[in-house]
C-alpha cells in the first residue's frame, strides 16, 4: 500500500486512542473499487451505517458490523463515564459517540488528502437490514481500516468514498504532483480483467428466455482474436487483443496487441 494511505490508518489509530483511552493500532489498510451496488452485497449481514458527506456530495458511508459497532460503543461508554464521572445525559449517546469515533477516522483522511469528509449530523445512524439498493448506482473508492488493541480485538471500518474525491494529492505538499499520485493509488487498487470471445447486444426479454441446453451462435468470436477488457461504469473497456493458447496446461491467452489508451 501507498505509504500515504498507510500514514492516514497510522493517524487514525493514534486518534482513536485517544478517544478510547485504550492503545490501538491499525493494521495494513486495503483499498478496493466498487460501486454503491456492489458496496450493498458485499455487507449482506446487520450492522451499522453512518452516512457521510464527502466533496460536497452526499449519499456515502461508513460501515462497521454489529459485533465490532457493540464492542466500540462498549469502549466509548467506559471512556465517556471516565470523562463524566457517570454523571453525564445517556441521552446523547445514541449515534453521538458513534459519529465522533468514526469522525476521528475521517479527518486524517481530509487532511492528507485535501478534502474533508464528515458525518451528516442531521441524520441518524442506521441500523435497519438488508440495505435498500441505492439508486442511482455510483462508483465507489472503498478504504478498509483495521484496528486492534493489545488484547488482538479488532474493529473493522469500511469507509466508501467517491471517485470525485481528490484522495490523490497531499494537501501540505505543494511539490506532489497529483497525477503521479493518483497514479501510485491507483496501482494497488485489485482490477478485474475479463477475457472476452464475443459480446453482442440483444433484448432483455431474450435473455429472460434463456434456458439451460440453449445453443448460442457467436459470429464474431476467434480464437485468434480475444480482447482483454476491465469494467467501466458496467461497460467493458478494452485495453488489449490476443490468441487462445495453452500455458503450463492451462488455457491462456497471448496478448498480440495493445490499445493506445491502457497507459492512461
Amino acid at each position: 500500500l501507498t505509504p500515504l494511505w498507510q500514514k492516514v490508518a497510522d493517524e487514525a489509530a493514534q486518534a482513536l486512542s485517544s478517544l478510547l483511552g485504550v492503545e490501538m493500532e491499525a493494521e495494513p489498510l486495503w483499498l478496493s473499487t466498487t460501486d454503491s451496488l456492489g458496496f450493498v452485497n458485499d455487507h449482506p449481514d446487520p450492522g451499522l451505517l453512518i452516512a457521510l458527506r464527502a466533496v460536497g456530495d452526499d449519499g456515502y458511508h461508513a460501515r462497521m458490523s454489529a459485533a465490532d459497532t457493540l464492542w466500540l460503543t462498549t469502549l466509548l461508554l467506559k471512556a465517556w463515564d471516565a470523562a463524566e464521572g457517570g454523571g453525564g445525559d445517556l441521552s446523547i449517546l445514541d449515534g453521538l459517540l458513534l459519529r465522533g469515533a468514526i469522525n476521528a477516522v475521517l479527518t486524517p483522511i481530509g487532511q492528507a488528502f485535501g478534502a474533508d469528509i464528515e458525518c451528516i449530523e442531521d441524520e441518524e445512524p442506521l441500523f435497519e437490514w438488508p440495505l435498500a439498493p441505492p439508486d442511482p448506482v455510483r462508483a465507489l473508492l472503498v478504504a478498509r481500516f483495521v484496528f486492534r488493541t493489545d488484547g488482538e480485538q479488532k474493529i473493522t471500518l469500511d469507509v466508501s468514498l467517491p471517485t470525485s474525491h481528490p484522495a490523490f494529492a497531499r494537501a501540505d505538499n505543494e511539490e506532489t504532483d497529483p497525477s503521479a499520485a493518483l497514479l501510485e493509488t491507483m496501482s494497488v487498487l485489485p482490477v478485474e480483467v475479463f477475457a472476452i470471445l464475443d459480446q453482442w447486444t440483444t433484448s432483455p426479454s431474450a435473455v429472460k428466455a434463456l434456458q439451460p441446453g440453449e445453443t448460442l451462435s457467436l459470429k464474431g468470436a476467434s480464437l485468434d482474436n480475444l480482447s482483454l477488457a476491465v469494467s467501466n461504469r458496467g461497460r467493458p473497456a478494452i485495453l488489449a487483443h490476443g490468441e487462445h493458447g495453452r500455458s503450463g496446461g492451462r488455457q491462456a491467452l497471448r496478448v498480440t496487441a495493445v490499445e493506445g489508451g491502457i497507459a492512461s
